[in-house]
């Protein structure tokens, strides 16, 4: 059930929680997702699988972002059903069930969607047919031995391929 504080000492001296408890200032995600926006001139998407609450989808949604990086049908369908077609879904995760492709484009309207495999673009091709209205993001494998934390060998398609 979701409380009210004016600030987070009197909801400690209240609650007296034992667990951890979030605090959503959804007025403060609002300003800072605009600022963001007014200050950077590409497509900003909100990778949903950091946090999902509703609440913190709406602060973002209030401040103007419209993009949305899912990863599941579930986190599609969350999105769709709070804010419908005006949301921008972006289906992130980079392999994807047949069904999952097909609800994605057929349900939901998805047309923004990653791959990282010749495979992957070859199932979306073999369900969706005409890939003409669709956005595919190719992810690459980053140069390796150069971040301070190397996934080099977990995320995107090497150069050869």
């Amino acid at each position: 059930m979701p409380y009210t504080f004016r600030d987070a000492a009197r909801m400690v001296a209240e609650l007296r929680p034992e667990e951890p408890v979030y605090c959503i200032r959804t007025h403060v995600l609002a300003d800072t997702a605009r600022r963001f926006l007014n200050g950077f001139p590409g497509t900003t998407m909100y990778a949903v699988k950091c946090n999902d609450d509703p609440r913190m989808l709406q602060g973002l949604w209030d401040g103007g972002l419209r993009h949305f990086d899912t990863a599941s049908l579930p986190e599609i369908e969350l999105v769709r059903g709070l804010f419908g077609d005006a949301a921008t879904c972006h289906y992130m995760h980079p392999i994807k069930s047949r069904e999952a492709i097909r609800a994605a484009y057929f349900d939901h309207g998805v047309r923004s969607f990653v791959v990282d495999h010749p495979d992957e673009l070859a199932k979306m091709a073999e369900i969706v047919g005409d890939l003409s209205e669709t956005i595919v993001i190719v992810r690459m494998e980053a140069a390796r031995h150069q971040a301070v934390c190397d996934l080099g060998g977990k995320f995107g398609a090497d150069f050869d391929t």
